[in-house]
C-alpha cells in the first residue's frame, strides 16, 4: 500500500489516494483495518524489525479522483477537497453486491440515495428542506460542504452531494447539473386590478397536492386559489415543534392543499413543496443520459417525464391583491393543473453551470 498524495484537517477529510489493488477486489468499507508495519534493511545484511501495528476506518473507492483529463469537465475542481462523508456515503453503498465498472458504482451510489436516508459519516441525518427558508445561493445550503455542516438543505446541495460523491469514486459526468424552471406565462388578470403587483414567473407544486372540485378563478385558465396574508405564505404549526411547517392559506382562499407526509424527500416527509426552480443531476450510465433527482430519491428519462410525474399543478404569483369583499391579500396564487410541457431547461452557462463550482 503506498500513499500517493493527502492532506487532512480535524477529523472531516480523509487521505487521498492510496494505491491497494492487491488488498481489495471491491469498493468497500472497514471500520477497524489493521495493519502490521515493519522496517527492512536494504543494505548489508538482511534485518526487519517490527514497529507495530495500526488500526484505523479505511475506505476503498472504485479508482482515483480524476484530475489530470484533457476535458476539463471531466476532472475534478482545482481545490476540490475529499470530506469524509463523500467516502462514507459511496463505500457503503452496497458495493460489494454490484460489477466493478462506473456503471455499477454509479447505481450503487443512487440506490443509497433512493432510500431517503442520506447522513453524515458520524450518522447524522441530513434533511431536505428542515426549515422551510428561502435557501438562495447561501453557501450554507447550497453547497455540500454547509449541507454536511449544517445539515439542511435544498435541490442545490443535494445535487451537488451526489456529484460529490460520485467524485469520491473516481466518477466524473460532463453538463451534470441541471436547473429546471417553468416557462414564463402571458396571463390575463379576470376582475383583478390590473395596477397590483403580478408575475408572469410560474411556480411549481411537487406532488402530492389535491384540489377542490370547483375554485376561485381569478386568472384565465387558472382554475384555483390560494391566498394568504404571510410573506412567505408557510409557518410553524402551533405546537408541534421546531421545524413542522405548514402553509398558510386563508380559510377563504385554500383551494389547492399540500397532503401532509405524503411528499417523501431525503429524511424528512414534510418538506416545501412550492419552487420557482428545481435543481437534479444528469448522469451518463449505461451509455445514456441518466437524470436523477437525490432530494427524493427518483429517477426520470428526462425534463418532460420529471414534469409529468412530479409537478401537480403550476401557480402564478400575484400580490397584494384584493380579492373577493375587498380583502387585500399579501400572497395570492392563481393555479392551474399541469397542463405539461412547461419545463426549460435554465442557466446553462450560470453560476449553477457547468460542473465546475
Amino acid at each position: 500500500m503506498t500513499s500517493s498524495s493527502g492532506f487532512t484537517s480535524g477529523r472531516d477529510w480523509v487521505y487521498e489516494e492510496l494505491t491497494a489493488n492487491k488488498m481489495f477486489n471491491h469498493v468497500t468499507y472497514d471500520p477497524n483495518l489493521q495493519i502490521s508495519w515493519s522496517l527492512a534493511q536494504i543494505a548489508g545484511p538482511s534485518q526487519t524489525t517490527t514497529v507495530g501495528t495500526t488500526s484505523n476506518p479505511t475506505y476503498v473507492t472504485f479508482q482515483a479522483v480524476q484530475r489530470n483529463n484533457a476535458d476539463p469537465n471531466l476532472n475534478a475542481p482545482a481545490g476540490w477537497k475529499m470530506l469524509r462523508t463523500f467516502a462514507d456515503i459511496g463505500c457503503k453503498a452496497g458495493m460489494a453486491d454490484v460489477a466493478m465498472s462506473k456503471d455499477g458504482v454509479s447505481l450503487a451510489v443512487l440506490g443509497a440515495f433512493s432510500l431517503l436516508d442520506i447522513a453524515t459519516w458520524d450518522s447524522k441525518p441530513m434533511v431536505y428542506y428542515k426549515t422551510w427558508d428561502f435557501k438562495g445561493a447561501n453557501p450554507a445550503f447550497t453547497s455540500s460542504a454547509g449541507l454536511i455542516k449544517g445539515l439542511d438543505g435544498d435541490c442545490t446541495s443535494f445535487a451537488r452531494l451526489l456529484i460529490d460523491v460520485l467524485r469520491a469514486q473516481g466518477i466524473e459526468n460532463n453538463d451534470d447539473v441541471y436547473a429546471m424552471q417553468a416557462k414564463k406565462d402571458q396571463v390575463n388578470l379576470v376582475g383583478a386590478d390590473p395596477t397590483m403587483a403580478w408575475s408572469e414567473d410560474r411556480w411549481m407544486f411537487i406532488k402530492q397536492w389535491q384540489a377542490v372540485p370547483r375554485g376561485s378563478q381569478i386568472l384565465a385558465g387558472y382554475k384555483w386559489t390560494d391566498a394568504s396574508n404571510n410573506v412567505p405564505p408557510w409557518g410553524l404549526i402551533p405546537g408541534a415543534g421546531p421545524n413542522s411547517y405548514q402553509y398558510t392559506w386563508s380559510p377563504a382562499y385554500n383551494e389547492v392543499t399540500k397532503i401532509k407526509d405524503q411528499i417523501a424527500s431525503q429524511n424528512n416527509d414534510n418538506p416545501q413543496a412550492i419552487f420557482m426552480l428545481h435543481i437534479i443531476d444528469k448522469l451518463q450510465i449505461g451509455g445514456k443520459d441518466y437524470y436523477y433527482d437525490p432530494s427524493y430519491g427518483e429517477s426520470y428519462s428526462g425534463m418532460q417525464d420529471f414534469d409529468n410525474r412530479a409537478v401537480g399543478f403550476y401557480a402564478v404569483a400575484i400580490g397584494p391583491q384584493a380579492l373577493a369583499g375587498g380583502v387585500i391579500y399579501n400572497v395570492v396564487m392563481a393555479i392551474e393543473q399541469n397542463p405539461g410541457n412547461v419545463l426549460q431547461r435554465i442557466m446553462e452557462q450560470g453560476a449553477l453551470q457547468l460542473h465546475d463550482y
